[in-house]
C-alpha cells in the first residue's frame, strides 16, 4: 500500500439485522477486539458497494457472524498500461474477471 501498489477503495461491515436484512455494522459494534484499535477504522467506508453487493455478501453469513469487506484496486501493472497507452497503445478490456467466468472456462479447458 506504501508503494501505490494496491489502494484500498472501501472497508465495510456487513452484517444480519434480525429481520435477515443485510446491513452495514459500525466499527464500533465490534466487542471484544483486542491488539487492534478498531476506532481507527471509523469512517473508512466509501459507500461503493451497493445493495446488491451487500446482499451477496450477507448471504453467505450465519445468523450473528458480520463479514469484512474490502474493496481494492491492484494497480501493479498500472505503470506498464500507462507506458504502453504513451506510446499509441490502446486498451481493449479493463476491469476484474467474474471468479464463476473464469472457473467455468478452466473447467471447459480441462474436458478434452
Amino acid at each position: 500500500m506504501e508503494q501505490g501498489i494496491i489502494e484500498i477503495l472501501d472497508i465495510e461491515l456487513i452484517g444480519r439485522d434480525d429481520a435477515g436484512a443485510p446491513i452495514k455494522r459500525a466499527f464500533a459494534d465490534l466487542d471484544g477486539v483486542t491488539g487492534i484499535d478498531v476506532a481507527t477504522f471509523d469512517g473508512v467506508e466509501s459507500g461503493i458497494l451497493d445493495g446488491d453487493d451487500l446482499e451477496s455478501i450477507a448471504s453467505e453469513l450465519q445468523p450473528g457472524q458480520i463479514a469484512l469487506a474490502v474493496v481494492y484496486e491492484d494497480r501493479s501493472l498500472a505503470m506498464a498500461a500507462d507506458a504502453w497507452t504513451a506510446i499509441g497503445g490502446v486498451e481493449l478490456f479493463s476491469g476484474g474477471i467474474d471468479i464463476e467466468e473464469l472457473d467455468r472456462a478452466l473447467n471447459e479447458g480441462n474436458q478434452s
